[in-house]
């Protein structure tokens, strides 16, 4: 099917890699060779012509036939030109955002994402008010751009912000799918308990997206719900998948990272003495390997506690050293952080 897709879109050099292992069909490829020059002298001749008689819509449509002829073979730099040229020839605002969403999808297939803010910002000023339908476009798009960039909150905002007016309009560059997912991974990962209930969990629209994708509704409700051993193991059952999305793999590690340290940081909150077996194995780990993480948690100042005191306190092995002068036995004891003259050990 995918290679079938790639003969009906003349993509003639990615065919003949794909080919390589097997038998180039030879006669196919000198077809669609002949077929594209034809096609590519009848745009080029009728671009000249418009030219010479100043037909500005012309024109406008001429480079934009260059633009789509030169993607669908996988020119995607020369289509990125042809599209942004007709810039100087767009008259109404329909014009200027076609001209604005071409450019910013060969944008995001070239992985050229400093390019999309520009063209976010000139379709947002056009003079009439857009359709929901492309302002849905635009909040995707402006989405992915702060995904890439690592601004998780900022990705979540304008993903949770992209209204039903999306539908399947936009399948080439994200999904509804795609939209539910990176958005409640960037919500988990970057926004407070507050901002989850108000932004994402009470958000109606949002909820339509995310009913396509239940293991990420069912990991952000057990999220919020404190259900962090339920919540890790959807989050591992997902992984596989994600590592795979063109957009998200990249930022799989990170995101993983930060949903469980605010798990932790939510877990330990409300609790002066915490057993670090408990939480070991609520968060599927052992006892070292969750007070490494714990302790840098607290040096990085995102867990409140006097910490240097009681470092030494941090593993249950040591602990039972110390146990008939603190008579602790086997958990951690970590004191909230206040002022050192006011902290009896």
């Amino acid at each position: 099917e995918t290679l079938e897709s790639e003969l009906n879109a003349y993509r003639v050099n990615l065919f003949k890699e794909v080919v390589e292992k097997i038998d180039l069909d030879q006669s196919w490829d000198d077809t669609v060779d002949r077929k594209v020059e034809v096609r590519k002298d009848k745009l080029e001749s009728e671009l000249n012509a418009y030219r010479t008689n100043l037909i500005k819509e012309s024109i406008r449509m001429g480079y934009n036939d260059f633009g789509d002829f030169h993607y669908s073979h996988g020119n995607l730099s020369e289509a990125f030109k042809n599209y942004a040229l007709t810039r100087d020839y767009c008259t109404t605002s329909k014009h200027i955002l076609q001209m604005c969403l071409n450019a910013i999808l060969v944008s995001i297939e070239m992985g050229q994402f400093s390019e999309v803010p520009t063209f976010i910002s000139t379709a947002e000023q056009v003079s009439e008010p857009l359709d929901p339908v492309a302002i849905a476009k635009l909040l995707c798009t402006a989405g992915l751009y702060h995904l890439e960039a690592n601004e998780y909150k900022l990705a979540a905002c304008k993903f949770l912000e992209a209204g039903p007016g999306l539908g399947d309009t936009y399948t080439e560059v994200i999904s509804r799918r795609d939209v539910a997912t990176y958005g409640g991974l960037c919500a988990l990962a970057s926004f407070d308990r507050i901002e989850l209930k108000n932004k994402l969990i009470d958000n109606s629209n949002y909820q339509n997206f995310l009913e396509l994708v239940p293991e990420v509704r069912e990991i952000i409700n057990d999220f919020y719900s404190s259900h962090y051993t339920s919540c890790l193991k959807c989050l591992g059952n997902l992984k596989a998948v994600i590592l795979l999305d063109i957009h998200l793999h990249d930022h799989v590690k990170r995101l993983y990272s930060h949903i469980r340290q605010k798990a932790l940081i939510q877990y330990v909150d409300p609790f002066v003495p915490v057993d670090l077996r408990m939480i070991a194995s609520t968060f599927g780990t052992d006892v070292p390997g969750l007070d490494k993480e714990l302790e840098a948690l607290i040096t990085d100042n995102q867990i409140q506690f006097v910490y240097r005191p009681l470092m030494l306190m941090l593993d249950t092995h040591r602990l039972a050293c110390r146990a008939k002068s603190t008579q602790i036995s086997c958990c951690c004891c970590f004191v909230r952080s206040r002022p050192l003259s006011k902290v009896s050990f």
